[in-house]
C-alpha cells in the first residue's frame, strides 16, 4: 500500500539508483529535461516529483515505478545490480551512508 511516506523518499531512491548505475546528476537531469539544481532538490527531498518526471526517471534509470516508491531500501533492484560496476557490499555500504544522511 502506498501512502505519503513514499513521497519523502522518492528523491533518495532516485539518487541511490542513479549512483548505482554510474550516472552523473547532470546526465540524469538532461534525460529528465530538468535542471541539475532541480534534480539536486529532488534527490535531497526538498521538492516533490511530478508524475511526468517520475516516469522519465524510471525509464532513464531502467527501473520500475515501484523501485522509486519503495519505502524501505534494503537491497538494490536486480536491474541496477546487473548493470552496476559496484559489488553488493559496496552498494549496501552506500545504502547505510545514505540512510544515515537522511536521518541527520
Amino acid at each position: 500500500m502506498y501512502d505519503e511516506r513514499c513521497l519523502k523518499i522518492i528523491g533518495a531512491n532516485i539518487k541511490l539508483i542513479r549512483i548505482c548505475c554510474g550516472i552523473s546528476q547532470g546526465e540524469l537531469a538532461r534525460a529528465l529535461a530538468i535542471s541539475q539544481t532541480h534534480l539536486s532538490n529532488i534527490e535531497c527531498c526538498r521538492v516533490t516529483v511530478n508524475f511526468r518526471v517520475l516516469l522519465r526517471a524510471a525509464n532513464a534509470l531502467d527501473c520500475t515505478l515501484d523501485d522509486l516508491l519503495q519505502q524501505e531500501i534494503t537491497e538494490p533492484t536486480k536491474t541496477v545490480m546487473e548493470d552496476s560496476e559496484h559489488s553488493s557490499a559496496e552498494v549496501k555500504e552506500l545504502l547505510q551512508i545514505l540512510q544515515a544522511y537522511k536521518k541527520a
